[in-house]
């Protein structure tokens, strides 16, 4: 990833290579919200008043 205006610090091709956290995803229902979350980084989560079925998108 670059910040400067003409890319020239730019490294790498762009993907990321980070953690997968396919395995680590757990949800919580309430109410109204469904709540999904990694395990290994509870501070990384999204709320959502609807769900769906992901095969249908991948």
């Amino acid at each position: 990833m670059s910040d400067s205006v003409d890319g020239s610090d730019w490294t790498g091709d762009g993907r990321h290579d980070g953690p997968k956290a396919e395995g680590t995803i757990e949800s919580y229902e309430s109410e109204e919200r469904i709540v999904l979350y990694d395990s290994e980084n509870p501070s990384a989560w999204m709320e959502t008043t609807q769900s769906i079925q992901l095969e249908e998108f991948v």
